[in-house]
């Protein structure tokens, strides 16, 4: 792999763990999020629908999303390694 494509990938990665720490901090208070997210005309029109951006309780659109992505941030700065077990 020529050296200039190499810097490239290293550029990207960087962009890219700045995009998700960004990101991360704008998740990081469930207030700020669900004013945001619940403002008027905050909505996805998907033909003759109107979708919430924002459903706090799924997967994909809501709080446990949020959590998942934090558990995953915070896995990676222990290396991957799972949290000690309680006793």
């Amino acid at each position: 792999m020529p050296w200039s494509a190499m810097n490239q990938g290293d550029d990207i990665r960087q962009r890219a763990t700045q995009v998700v720490a960004d990101l991360a901090a704008r998740l990081a208070d469930p207030a700020t999020v669900a004013a945001v997210t619940d403002a008027p005309g905050n909505v996805l029109e998907a033909g003759p629908l109107t979708v919430p951006i924002w459903r706090p309780e799924t997967l994909g659109d809501g709080y446990p999303g949020v959590g998942l992505l934090f558990a995953e941030l915070a896995a990676a700065d222990r290396g991957g390694v799972p949290p000690p077990t309680p006793t």
